[in-house]
């Protein structure tokens, strides 16, 4: 990992399998998950905010650059000097810079950021199975009692078992449900980098 990228992030550790400190989340899957998910975002704001600092240095090497040649264009020898100085003393910082840039990119387009969470995190896809199943339970005791409403307002007046469950007020129950279901699948079965990012927030919702 890039020396820079590795400095910054060492400063802003401190998740461990969804505890800070000494405060554990493992009675609340949800608030476990959304502490997680923070972290991962953190982390990921971190590189980003890395590669923003770092592609600003070139920019500021060609401010220098520019203020030199203006004054050898028409500048007093000292002032030809100090604008010169001052570009030098950037172009060195400059080469270290877009080297970091280059390396940090490509560590995050090679998936860093997720590893770096998971050095810290490294059971994410249990944490989203947890959260995952507490919301099915959330939604299926949701839908029964939706369906045993349902069921109540609409047997007397003469439907069917099958037309109360399609009702639209059922239907969206039961739709939960089968969703959250489908999302409980994605997280055993497929790759934990790509499912934690995208399902965590739906969690969280």
């Amino acid at each position: 990992m890039p020396a820079l990228l590795e400095k910054l992030r060492s400063g802003t550790k401190g998740f461990r399998n969804g505890t800070k400190g000494s405060e554990s989340f493992e009675g609340d899957p949800i608030a476990e998950l959304r502490r997680l998910y923070t972290r991962f975002i953190q982390i990921g704001e971190t590189t980003d905010r890395i590669l923003k600092a770092l592609a600003e240095v070139p920019q500021r090497s060609q401010v220098a650059y520019r203020a030199f040649t203006r004054a050898c264009e028409g500048g007093g020898a000292e002032t030809i000097e100090r604008t010169m100085q001052a570009w030098l003393s950037i172009v060195p910082g400059c080469e270290h810079a877009m080297r970091e840039l280059a390396a940090t990119e490509a560590m995050k387009h090679a998936g860093s950021v997720f590893e770096a969470f998971k050095k810290e995190c490294p059971n994410p896809r249990d944490v989203l199975q947890r959260a995952c199943a507490a919301r099915l339970d959330e939604a299926r005791r949701v839908a029964e009692t939706v369906l045993t409403q349902e069921r109540q307002r609409l047997a007397p007046e003469g439907f069917s078992e099958t037309e109360i469950r399609n009702s639209s007020q059922s239907k969206r129950a039961l739709n939960a449900v089968a969703r959250l279901e489908r999302v409980r699948e994605r997280i055993a079965n497929e790759p934990i980098e790509h499912t934690f990012k995208i399902l965590a927030p739906e969690l969280l919702r």
